[in-house]
């Protein structure tokens, strides 16, 4: 069965032992547990000052590898961000935009955000919000502040015509946004965020299609085998399964094919 990892980081985090800048080391831990596709963000984007420039070195890091694929950071109020967005889409072939609201310091409502699902639109790439990478409770120096899920509702409710992948959420908050998420057609989830919750997808699929849902780990920040097997040990369909796994991202990222 083809896996592809939705939730992928490259680079260091800043405040505890984790991460990793050798990505040939993540490649092998991810084909250790059977996952040949990769959706790639840059860690290190989140923190500079200028994003582009932890992009930069991931797209160094992996330009050669056939099954890596590139999402990139972007901060509505960095400097020059359209144009980094541009040369990305040409230069490194990335797959969609990632926002990290909590960390850059903006609302849900600012109006930074239509010039970025103005310009995502444009490109065809799907916007990634991803909600709190390190868990609250132990979060050390930086303390972002959570996305308040009514405003993600209307923020999803306004900007009906882009694709959106909501990246960290808990199970909660996604069983909650099920009034917002339900009416489109264009809202995935990644699982990345089911970690304190047992059997989610078994939960979740009663509300919600199986076409809504990606694998995603944030390995190597957490334990990526864990997560997995929230779906590959559920008691579900193997077409389910399918989905979550690899054909939603596939569909998703334009994935063509898998080695």
């Amino acid at each position: 069965m083809k896996i592809a990892d939705t939730n992928i980081y490259y680079g260091s985090w800043p405040f505890r032992d984790a991460g990793e800048t050798d990505f040939s080391r993540i490649k092998e831990h991810c084909a250790k547990n059977g996952i040949g596709t990769l959706m790639v963000s840059s860690v290190n984007s989140i923190f500079y000052e200028d994003p582009f420039e932890g992009d930069i070195k991931l797209h160094e890091a992996i330009a050669d590898e056939q099954n890596a694929y590139h999402i990139m950071t972007v901060n509505p109020f960095s400097s020059g961000w359209k144009e980094d967005v541009r040369t990305a889409v040409n230069e490194f072939g990335i797959r969609g935009i990632k926002l990290y609201p909590g960390y850059h310091g903006y609302q849900m409502q600012d109006p930074a955000l239509a010039q970025v699902c103005e310009t995502a639109g444009k490109y065809d790439l799907p916007v990634i919000i991803a909600g709190q990478v390190e868990d609250l409770r132990v979060s050390y120096l930086l303390h972002p502040a959570p996305i308040p899920l009514d405003k993600l509702g209307v923020f999803l409710g306004t900007y009906r015509d882009n694709t959106f992948v909501l990246a960290n959420f808990s199970f909660g908050d996604t069983y909650a946004l099920r009034f917002n998420i339900l009416p489109r057609d264009k809202v995935y989830v990644d699982m990345s965020g089911f970690i304190f919750t047992s059997f989610p997808l078994e939960k979740l699929l009663k509300i919600y299609p199986k076409e809504m849902f990606l694998f995603g780990s944030q390995f190597p920040l957490y334990v990526q085998k864990g997560i997995l097997n929230e779906v590959t040990r559920a008691k579900l369909p193997d077409d389910v399964k399918e989905a979550v796994l690899y054909q939603n991202a596939a569909r998703l990222f334009k994935i063509e094919k898998q080695a």
